[in-house]
């Protein structure tokens, strides 16, 4: 085993990991250069200039592995999607090997789809490999798992094995409310407020979303929220409403950064869900160590 690069390449965001043989993080990287601000066809160039700080660790020559939006239609090499039922030890057989321009071969991680509980078709790329690691670092076969983001995925393990996963676009519905929509309009300075908040998660968890969301409107109307609170009752709203199509389970983690799984955590807690958080960046990071230790004398001829 020797020092060996994880990149986590997605839509907004791109983060590299330079790991030693021991599995420590030795040095980081990260720049806002994810899917939607790379050409398809720079991919590889643009991947050379992100690294060049590692050029004294001689990073050409270290294996590299990646996972996320990097293996899409759009990414530096389109990937297939693994159906569900998705065994995690198995997931390794499935890498696509990649020639990158300095002539070492890398490897991107598949993505995985299924029909979700709705009957819809879903897909996800990247946290396949963050469960993969939560599922190494917790010891359990039995798994009810929240991801927070910008597209939130809910995914349930038995037995060891992914069985389906549902996405809700949490963040991107957030965002666009915030910035694009009456609700937050002409408001002051917003303060972080907690009451407001789980008020927020209450009326998400029991009401029709698209009813829920304008009594942000109506309750700054109507004095039932102080102005520099509404952002947080909008939150509480967008996580209350996704919490009420999870999986009925006794406890669920969640795994994503600290900041945002925070709320999650305090709004399953008010709805009377257990819940345990683990740093999503730990679990992607576990997650890639698994797959290298087991297949980098395969990959890396």
């Amino acid at each position: 085993m020797t020092n060996w690069i994880a990149i986590d390449w997605g839509t907004t965001n791109f983060r590299a990991f330079l790991v030693s043989k021991n599995g420590e993080v030795i040095e980081k990287i990260t720049a806002a250069k994810g899917l939607l601000s790379v050409a398809q066809e720079e991919y590889s160039s643009v991947l050379h200039d992100l690294l060049l700080p590692w050029e004294k660790y001689q990073f050409k020559k270290l294996p590299i592995g990646m996972a996320g939006m990097v293996g899409s239609k759009q990414g530096l090499l389109e990937t297939n999607y693994l159906q569900t039922p998705v065994n995690f030890e198995n997931l390794q057989e499935h890498l696509v090997e990649v020639k990158l321009p300095w002539n070492s071969t890398a490897f991107i991680v598949p993505g995985v789809s299924c029909t979700n509980p709705f009957n819809f078709y879903d897909v996800m790329r990247g946290e396949e490999t963050q469960l993969l690691g939560l599922s190494s670092l917790t010891g359990q076969k039995e798994l009810s798992v929240i991801l927070p983001g910008t597209h939130s995925k809910h995914a349930v393990i038995k037995n060891g094995i992914l069985k389906y996963f549902t996405t809700v676009m949490t963040g991107e519905l957030f965002s666009l409310l915030k910035n694009n929509s009456i609700l937050l309009k002409n408001l002051p300075i917003q303060i972080d407020n907690s009451e407001a908040f789980l008020k927020g998660v209450d009326i998400g968890y029991k009401s029709p979303f698209s009813i829920a969301i304008f009594s942000t409107r109506t309750y700054q109307l109507f004095n039932q929220l102080t102005l520099d609170s509404v952002e947080s009752y909008l939150s509480g709203i967008v996580i209350g409403n996704e919490i009420s199509v999870l999986s009925r389970a006794n406890s669920y983690y969640v795994v994503g950064d600290k900041i945002i799984s925070e709320r999650y955590l305090k709004a399953l807690q008010y709805l009377n869900k257990n819940s345990f958080f683990i740093d999503g960046e730990s679990c992607f990071l576990n997650g890639m160590k698994n797959i290298v230790s087991h297949y980098i004398k395969r990959v890396w001829k």
